[in-house]
């Protein structure tokens, strides 16, 4: 190992894997990337700062288990996701004070992108609304072909719209449904 390898050196990408914007299938296996958003919610922002946040912790476990390639898990005492090659696609970009549907179309842009690249994507970040913008860019570049959600959540983002927004924090699973996206 070298000094530009330990957590507080270098720059922070995700397990401090190789920064590439425009990953292929020869770059990684995962795509990771930020959506430093939280213009949809109406109570506790914050979500924007997310995925640099979670760069910075992971380079600790860069650290213990391998540079972009492995991740070790404490609790397990094991190295999980063994040879799945991540690589760091950024963070989706748009000014401040853009609408949230102008910024839902980057991320499916973003995600079209790393599908049709041949990767999985990961992404940082964002309030609850992006979670609509995820699931529209994989359904997409699916072409409508069936997968899952699997959500965690204290509840279900299935309010039609909060405080007249319909793509709010609070409404991403509903908006999906009525689109047939899940």
């Amino acid at each position: 190992m070298t000094f530009t390898e330990l957590p507080f050196n270098g720059i922070a990408t995700f397990l401090k894997c190789p920064c590439v914007t425009e990953p292929t299938t020869a770059d990684g296996d995962v795509a990771v990337f930020g959506i430093p958003m939280d213009a949809a919610t109406v109570a506790r922002s914050g979500a924007r700062h997310a995925p640099r946040a979670l760069r910075e912790v992971s380079t600790w476990y860069a650290y213990i288990g391998g540079r972009g390639e492995a991740s070790y898990d404490g609790e397990a005492q094991a190295t999980v996701l063994d040879g799945v090659r991540f690589v760091d696609a950024g963070d989706v970009s748009i000014p401040p004070l853009t609408s949230v549907e102008a910024y839902h179309a980057v991320v499916i842009e973003k995600v079209r992108a790393i599908l049709a690249a041949g990767l999985f994507p990961l992404a940082l970040g964002g309030d609850h609304s992006v979670t609509y913008p995820l699931l529209k860019g994989v359904h997409e570049a699916r072409e409508g072909r069936p997968f899952h959600l699997v959500q965690f959540d204290t509840h279900m983002d299935y309010w039609d719209e909060e405080i007249g927004q319909k793509y709010s924090h609070a409404s991403p699973v509903i908006r999906s449904h009525e689109q047939g996206l899940i």
